[in-house]
């Protein structure tokens, strides 16, 4: 039997490897076949010969659309987990219940409570105080702490010092609500703040951005980040130390992400759902 490029196919003895894709064509007596739950492997079929799957038991959402391509290949293992767990995909009302509407009550919260009209009226009256206040209300908001527990305790307790609060509002305001042309200067100036405040962490820095602009910004747990990125070869450039450029890059990948989960046949509505296929996915 010779395997061509396209042909699904099963292992004979690998129930657990699920349906296959060739990736090319047979070469001497070794083909190359991706497999949804395994991933790529190489047969030779002088010892085993897969059973080719035609008809309706050879349509697979996924493999279909697989390309060769090893970025696309790891991102397709991703995939197929996640849809192991909430098989309708980002409209699963369990992956909603669990991730979705807690996010989406936070960024609702925060517009209601800090508005840009109502954080510029306090902030021209001086009332850092009274912002402040707003701003530990959107963090004690968050059960599910995105950012870590003992980061928020940390957060919480610094912002109880009036000697940071000027300059943390003064600075989370020109963030959330200064010019996009100067959003690189901007994020730099939080950065040294958050700095001086000894809480200089990823997810306190990327936290507000996310739950006050979630359709265009990416939240950055570190580790499930950089567990992903590595699976998909994308390179983050990744640093502990906040900086700009680590963060355009996680900001290029979390787009990466969307377009392709798209192609894949899943609709991401916004960086809600993309943050909340890292956090699952790289958990794994």
């Amino acid at each position: 039997m010779h395997y061509k490029k396209g042909d699904k196919v099963k292992h004979p003895k690998q129930e657990n490897w699920g349906l296959g894709v060739v990736l090319e064509n047979q070469q001497d007596e070794k083909v190359r076949v991706f497999f949804e739950n395994s991933g790529e492997k190489i047969l030779s079929t002088k010892i085993f010969q897969p059973q080719i799957i035609i008809g309706n038991a050879a349509q697979h959402p996924i493999l279909d659309k697989l390309q060769d391509n090893s970025k696309f290949l790891g991102l397709t293992i991703l995939l197929n987990n996640f849809l192991s767990k909430f098989p309708n995909g980002f409209q699963d009302i369990n992956y909603l219940e669990k991730e979705v509407y807690h996010k989406q009550g936070i960024s609702d919260f925060a517009h209601k409570v800090l508005s840009e009209k109502i954080f510029l009226q306090l902030l021209v009256k001086d009332e850092y105080a009274t912002i402040t206040q707003l701003i530990k209300s959107i963090i004690h908001k968050d059960t599910l702490s995105l950012i870590d527990r003992f980061e928020k305790i940390v957060l919480l307790e610094t912002l109880d010092h009036t000697d940071f609060q000027k300059e943390f509002v003064c600075s989370l305001y020109a963030l959330l609500y200064g010019n996009t042309s100067d959003f690189d200067q901007n994020f730099i100036e939080f950065a040294r703040v958050l700095s001086e405040m000894r809480v200089s962490k990823w997810t306190i820095m990327t936290y507000f951005l996310f739950i006050f602009h979630p359709n265009k910004y990416i939240f950055l747990k570190p580790s499930v980040t950089q567990n992903l990125a590595k699976i998909c070869e994308f390179n983050l450039y990744y640093e502990t130390t906040l900086n700009i450029i680590t963060y355009h890059r996680v900001l290029k990948f979390a787009h990466y992400l969307f377009e392709n989960l798209k192609a894949l046949g899943l609709a991401p509505e916004n960086m809600v759902d993309i943050q909340s296929f890292i956090w699952i996915a790289g958990r794994d």
